[in-house]
């Protein structure tokens, strides 16, 4: 098999090269209206990736990528756990067999117990390249039925913010404590 990136020959999808230089974990904090979303990755570095979701090889990209900055989020605790912190992914309609939030959750389960399709997109909507106000007017449509508890919400990227929003507004609603969302890029940096 050859690297998606460098087409060095390798036995992972990534090379152990390229993922020292292209997936090197940093965490930044992204404030949206009193939210704050810890991220990993600059988008505009690793767009090309990230679009892998769309493909099957996209489960064994994404699976790289959480591993990395799960690691790094667990050596560099910005804060201490709360006793049981549930994450939630924001769902997307699957696409070939699997589902890139549910990589995530699973990857970041040595951290926080995942709770897989709590928050599916009713709306089957898709927002990537969209604008803010298509995104305002065209809401995921949330639902959330897992009451009370302590939950972190994770997404593979952040763009206008209005997904994390969402998400906030019906946890709360149901009963639930948001405490802050993870995504793996940034668009915005």
């Amino acid at each position: 098999m050859r690297c998606i990136v460098c087409e060095s020959l390798s036995i992972r999808v990534i090379c152990s090269a390229c993922q020292e230089i292209f997936l090197v974990p940093k965490i930044q904090i992204r404030l949206i209206k009193n939210i704050k979303v810890y991220t990993f990755y600059s988008f505009d570095s690793l767009q090309f990736l990230l679009n892998s979701k769309y493909y099957s090889i996209g489960s064994r990209i994404y699976a790289i990528m959480a591993k990395r900055a799960m690691l790094y989020f667990k050596n560099h605790l910005p804060h201490p756990i709360k006793e049981t912190t549930y994450a939630l992914g924001i769902d997307s309609p699957v696409y070939n067999a699997y589902s890139h939030t549910a990589i995530i959750l699973y990857t970041f389960r040595k951290i926080f117990t995942p709770i897989y399709g709590e928050l599916e997109a009713q709306n089957q909507v898709k927002y990537a390249g969209k604008s803010l106000e298509f995104r305002l007017n065209n809401p995921r449509g949330l639902i959330y039925k897992s009451g009370n508890i302590n939950c972190v919400v994770m997404d593979d990227v952040i763009t206008t913010g209005t997904s994390m929003l969402e998400a906030r507004e019906v946890i709360t609603k149901g009963g639930g404590n948001f405490l802050y969302g993870i995504a793996l890029c940034d668009a915005a940096t």
